[in-house]
């Protein structure tokens, strides 16, 4: 992703480490999604064009069934957020029977789990062998949502060439080469991300590929760069700076699925 794309968190996971668990931020409000009918933790979109938006109703998940307010109508939203009645950031604490909570479990955060990275101490103190995901909460942001669409639809007319083998479930939109990709991070900074979004000019230029915003395929991957308080660190942790890392095998973090 460069600093021309828009990334938009959708989700926090919590992690547990054998696994390691996720906290999400700081909510401005907290609901509860036991409308029964939600989706996917990341907002959802099939190709279709209204003029300013396009409406994620039928994405290619969408096993899952919400009844679309006139709000998320409105704004293109995806079908599956709860009810909003203003467009300040909230969050949804998913519930653990819910499809939603299954599909991010299952097939995002343990099928994308590669073997070379377990029990590896390479890039993190912590070695673990599975992930217990503790608790799931949808963001939904409908400020962030309106720029994201925006910018979505733009590439869509660009018509880029596809991208393979994405590890993560099928295209949510095939026309603008749109997945989930996932982001491990310190939980100190989830406030700030899921409020406002990513911004490249907070990059360390440190990256491999230098300064950017960096996203993988693999929930292990992002996982090496999860840290969670009293943890002040930031990144990937090398062998030789183990004791730097706070975090212990009962830290909460946290990853960011995103779209």
């Amino acid at each position: 992703t460069t600093a021309t794309t828009t990334t938009l968190p959708l989700t926090a996971a919590t992690l547990s480490s054998a696994s390691l668990t996720a906290q999400p931020a700081k909510k401005k409000q907290k609901l509860s999604d036991t409308k029964s009918k939600t989706t996917l933790t990341d907002n959802d979109a099939n190709g279709s064009d209204n003029d300013d938006a396009r409406s994620d109703s039928s994405d290619n998940m969408s096993s899952i069934s919400s009844s679309a307010t006139s709000a998320t109508s409105l704004l293109g939203a995806p079908s599956y957020w709860a009810d909003f009645d203003s467009m300040d950031y909230f969050e949804v604490n998913v519930t653990s029977h819910s499809p939603e909570y299954k599909i991010m479990q299952n097939n995002v955060l343990l099928k994308t789990i590669a073997s070379y990275h377990i029990k590896s101490a390479l890039h993190h103190k912590i070695q673990f062998s599975t992930f217990e995901m503790t608790r799931l909460v949808r963001i939904q942001n409908p400020s962030l949502w309106l720029r994201y669409n925006s910018r979505r639809k733009f590439f869509g007319q660009m018509k880029p060439n596809p991208v393979p083998n994405v590890l993560l479930p099928q295209p949510i939109d095939s026309i603008a080469n749109e997945y989930w990709l996932i982001h491990g991070l310190n939980t100190c900074c989830l406030d700030e991300i899921c409020q406002f979004g990513f911004d490249a000019r907070h990059c360390s230029l440190d990256g491999m590929f230098g300064a950017g915003l960096y996203f993988a395929e693999n929930s292990s991957k992002s996982n090496q760069y999860c840290h969670g308080a009293p943890c002040t660190q930031k990144g990937a942790v090398a062998l030789n700076n183990h004791a730097a890392c706070k975090c212990t095998q009962t830290t909460e973090v946290c990853l960011l699925v995103c779209r």
